[in-house]
């Protein structure tokens, strides 16, 4: 049967990551599961095709090889983390937060304890990511400019006072991923008793779980060990200008 004439509900249920793309494009799942694409896409004044697309871009789960990144220089690897941030808070937490917010009632209690821990979650994730921003990769990308084409702001020598790559990495120890949603799930389990919609929730974190621990992995076994280095040629560079 040709996609257009199923079910959302049975569309997404074959496919959970299907919802994802149906949200990108305003389409909240849970709001038209027993209309069919070809409906939803009437209704919607949408191209079906478009959205079979969309549908094809998310049917396989990418997860980038730390490998591929290893030989770039540090500024391509800020570049590519900044780039996840942007998906991070563009795309992931808007759609996992509608998500969170419409369990309902019925839902098991594990959900509704979700519905408490995520906003709490949330908060401390945006702001991880801007510290990131605007400390280690401003940071490390004023070292690489440095060393590559001699430019040095006026706060290049401050900062190497202030900062070290050390630091940054020390401090970077946390809890990878989703840690403590993991452990309340125990780890992203769907239940034979689980509707759809907490099975799309589960995917979707479990997804987000595994984008995240690379992420982090990213930073720590690439960007850092590089950037080490960097600083330690920066410093010395430094030292005998001084």
């Amino acid at each position: 049967m040709k996609r257009t004439h199923q079910k959302i509900a049975d569309l997404v249920s074959k496919n959970p990551e299907t919802a994802s793309a149906l949200h990108f494009l305003g389409i909240h799942f849970y709001h038209y599961t027993e209309q069919t694409l070809a409906e939803v896409c009437r209704e919607r004044g949408l191209d079906p095709n478009l959205v079979i697309r969309k549908f094809n871009e998310v049917a396989q789960f990418p997860v980038p090889n730390l490998q591929n990144l290893i030989e770039y220089t540090p500024d391509v690897i800020v570049e590519f983390l900044r780039h996840n941030h942007f998906v991070f808070m563009k795309k992931r937490l808007p759609y996992v937060s509608d998500l969170v917010k419409n369990i309902s009632p019925q839902h098991s209690e594990t959900l509704h304890e979700l519905q408490l821990i995520f906003p709490l979650f949330l908060e401390e994730f945006i702001q991880h990511i801007y510290e990131e921003e605007d400390l280690q990769f401003s940071y490390i990308l004023k070292l690489y400019n440095f060393d590559t084409k001699g430019i040095a702001d006026e706060f290049l020598y401050e900062q190497l006072e202030k900062h070290s790559v050390g630091r940054f990495q020390e401090e970077h120890v946390h809890e990878v991923g989703l840690g403590g949603i993991r452990e309340l799930t125990h780890n992203f389990a769907i239940s034979p008793q689980a509707d759809l919609h907490e099975k799309v929730l589960l995917t979707t974190l479990k997804n987000f779980d595994i984008e995240l621990t690379q992420h982090a992995r990213l930073e720590d076994e690439v960007l850092f060990p590089k950037a080490k280095v960097l600083e330690r040629r920066v410093l010395d560079m430094v030292l005998k200008i001084a």
